[in-house]
């Protein structure tokens, strides 16, 4: 995967994964284009994060600092982030995916965010979703596991919300004669 080439060394981890009756790709489709709205509590608990209301899908995290670290169209993507995000605005400092893997400034944490499709059948597939946090000293260490003790089950509401969201869409026709994968 992906997401273990790019931080195969971490240390703090949350892991999401959902069944759904879909075909692999439209799965992939929907998770990479989601719109946060369709995901409840998502909005808001990014909005007391301090993300703006303007951040509405995953295209949009990467315009507030996220960067695309990687992708293989229809199985996987990888986003990342640095910051020191126990602080109160997070401190993100902005970065390109080729600076992400060197990275290695004191007082910081890398965070990487991936969803993921892997096909049970040609009708259904597990879509999963994990975050990898790996800090660049002790000191930023401690400080962070502070705040991942406080954060992490809203960590785990954003992401298991996001799961139920694309379930959702893909399971449940979206209106009148609508086919839920099509």
């Amino acid at each position: 995967m992906l997401i273990a080439d790019i931080m195969p060394v971490y240390h703090f981890r949350e892991y999401h994964a959902k069944t759904i009756h879909g075909s692999g790709s439209h799965i992939y489709r929907t998770a990479r284009h989601l719109r946060f709205s369709d995901a409840p509590l998502t909005p808001l608990l990014f909005r007391l994060r301090g993300i703006p209301r303007s951040v509405s899908g995953m295209e949009q995290l990467e315009q507030m600092g996220f960067v695309r670290l990687a992708e293989i169209p229809g199985e996987e993507f990888v986003l990342g982030l640095v910051g020191k995000f126990w602080t109160l605005r997070g401190s993100v400092v902005p970065i390109t995916s080729k600076e992400f893997t060197c990275f290695d400034k004191k007082g910081y944490a890398k965070a990487v965010w991936n969803f993921s499709v892997h096909p049970i059948d040609d009708n259904t597939a597990r879509l999963a979703t994990e975050t990898r946090i790996q800090c660049t000293d002790a000191k930023s260490r401690r400080r962070f596991s502070s705040y991942w003790r406080l954060i992490r089950p809203f960590s785990g509401c954003i992401r298991k919300s996001i799961l139920g969201a694309v379930k959702r869409r893909i399971e449940q026709p979206t209106g009148p004669g609508e086919a839920a994968d099509g």
